[in-house]
């Protein structure tokens, strides 16, 4: 009968203070406004672009009362949906986490609730909780990093499995924020985003959430946005694809791998107004990944829009890259580009089919991330017979070949976390990769498995002592 009393007492001071208390107060027009998510740059201010700051203004409903959230609702509600947006302001990682906690509170049996009831929101932030947003440009690590897929990111386990790394010295995480099918782990405002649903089965329920647990534990956080390469919206708006000169249609449309055109100054538009909204949530870096243009075997058969003029493919990646870090600076976030790691070598083959000239892209970017996966390169480059059996070669000499056109920028090489083409992946193979790097004179590197499996990894880390 106590506890009863006990529990009973606070909901009643609760009510009462509610009582006297308010709560807070398609894509045609996406090609309208071209670019809805880039503000005027004369009215930017640094640290303070977002209208909702996730602390000092609350939602309907919410109200802090003595250090904790309260939520009232004023209809019929399931925990669910209140749990997610209860996420930002409290230190749960996940809705199912939060909505669980929830029930277990108000000692809730149900999933529905009915209006005029009223919830404690347990492990709530302080209404001074600290933010995120970049007040200045994060000072780039000696990078050691894990790729994590959105999947991966989006699960309760990714911060857990976070702290086990950083314990060994990993001291950065990449997530995905657009896949090549063209899907977002995250809500997106964009209107291109909102008309197609881009974000409908996203993995990420709240990426400020993710960006902020990563920073109190000291993570360099990273966004990958897969550029051009995209093919929900190459399908969904073929106006906005790579075309076919043959058939008039979608480039390669029996395959899978379509490309949104990197010369068409909406899919420009879209791709900045992406890095600009997710720049705004704090994150430290912004990197580019399928920032060329395709180079499939019928290339020959693909048609551009050019909507810029009659210019080279390594001018047009190059003058694209320049309007993006132009944006990233007046947010004080860093920008990254992946390259294939074979353009390092310098070829024109290469260089012309992709339009990565590094000379041309160096000015434009912070960090360079050549993707110098040894098993990438073809059977007999560079005078050996299985270039996956050889990583010290092809690390070392590639960020060797990149400093040289870098012109001073941070190299920063992919290193590979996978066992494709490579006779013995283990430990061993790892720590050759970084060693190779480290006396390359790059600036860190970063580990790639599209599974996001870093047991090989841990176990070289561990044993590295």
């Amino acid at each position: 009968m106590k506890r009863a009393l006990i529990l009973f007492i606070p909901l009643i001071l609760v009510s009462v203070l509610l009582t006297f208390s308010d709560a807070s107060d398609s894509f045609s027009s996406f090609i309208k406004s071209v670019s809805p998510g880039i503000h005027d740059a004369a009215n930017y201010v640094p640290g303070n672009s977002l209208k909702e700051s996730r602390f000092n203004i609350l939602p309907p409903n919410f109200t802090f009362s003595f250090n904790t959230l309260i939520y009232k609702t004023s209809s019929s509600e399931n925990i669910s949906s209140i749990s997610k947006k209860a996420l930002p302001f409290t230190r749960f990682y996940s809705s199912k986490e939060l909505e669980d906690a929830i029930k277990k509170t108000n000692a809730v049996p149900t999933s529905s609730i009915k209006a005029g009831f009223v919830l404690l929101i347990p492990n709530s932030l302080s209404a001074f909780e600290i933010d995120h947003r970049n007040k200045t440009k994060a000072k780039i690590p000696f990078t050691k990093g894990l790729y994590f897929t959105a999947s991966s990111a989006g699960r309760n386990s990714i911060i857990s499995t976070v702290d086990k790394f950083s314990e060994i010295g990993i001291n950065t995480v990449v997530f995905d924020i657009k896949d090549v099918e063209g899907t977002l782990s995250f809500y997106s405002k964009n209107p291109l985003v909102r008309s197609l649903e881009l974000d409908k089965n996203k993995t990420i329920n709240s990426l400020p959430k993710l960006i902020s647990e990563l920073k109190k534990r000291n993570i360099y956080t990273i966004a990958r946005i897969a550029c051009f390469r995209d093919h929900i919206i190459a399908k969904k708006c073929p106006e906005l694809a790579v075309r076919s000169k043959s058939s008039k249609g979608i480039w390669n449309e029996s395959s899978n791998e379509l490309w949104i055109d990197p010369t068409n100054k909406y899919v420009q538009e879209y791709i900045i107004s992406l890095a600009v909204e997710v720049a705004e949530y704090g994150v430290d870096e912004i990197q580019l990944d399928y920032i060329r243009f395709p180079t499939a075997s019928n290339i020959e058969d693909a048609s551009f829009a050019w909507h810029f003029g009659s210019m080279k493919k390594e001018e047009a990646i190059a003058s694209f890259l320049k309007k993006i870090y132009r944006e990233m600076n007046l947010r004080n976030t860093n920008l990254s580009i992946d390259i294939f790691g074979v353009v390092a070598w310098g070829y024109e083959g290469d260089i012309n089919s992709t339009g990565q000239r590094i000379k041309l892209l160096a000015p434009h970017c912070d960090v360079i991330s050549p993707m110098l996966y040894p098993s990438h390169f073809n059977d007999h480059f560079d005078g050996y017979q299985k270039p996956g059996d050889n990583p010290e070669y092809f690390i070392a000499k590639g960020v060797e070949l990149v400093k040289k056109d870098a012109g001073g920028k941070i190299v920063r090489p992919w290193l590979q976390a996978f066992g494709w083409r490579v006779s013995n992946y283990n430990e061993a193979y790892i720590k050759a990769q970084v060693k190779a790097s480290d006396s390359s004179g790059a600036k860190g590197y970063l580990f790639w498995n599209a599974s996001s499996d870093y047991k090989k990894v841990y176990s070289a880390y561990s044993s590295k002592k």
